[in-house]
């Protein structure tokens, strides 16, 4: 035994610590994630999948080259990778 205080990991029933979300006291601003873009090969398919597997809502998908899901206050996108080299 290592002698060290045990952690203990949260519990999935357990509710997720609140956010404060008002400005820091010392006048800075808090930045905020508002996209994250995957390149893909498939971009309907991938969209199809986190739909599936996360339960995300789709925003939409334009010409099997870029599609969004919603997420909150982060996009999740994908391209496809010819995008990519346009």
């Amino acid at each position: 035994h290592g002698g060290g205080a045990a952690t203990r990991a949260p519990q999935a029933s357990e509710p997720a610590p609140a956010v404060d979300p008002s400005p820091p006291a010392d006048g800075s601003v808090a930045m905020k994630l508002g996209y994250v873009i995957l390149y893909v090969r498939d971009v309907a398919k991938s969209v199809d999948f986190y739909e599936r597997a996360f339960g995300l809502g789709r925003r939409f998908i334009a010409e099997d080259k870029y599609g969004e899901l919603a997420t909150g206050e982060t996009t999740l996108a994908f391209a496809s990778h010819a995008q990519d080299r346009a």
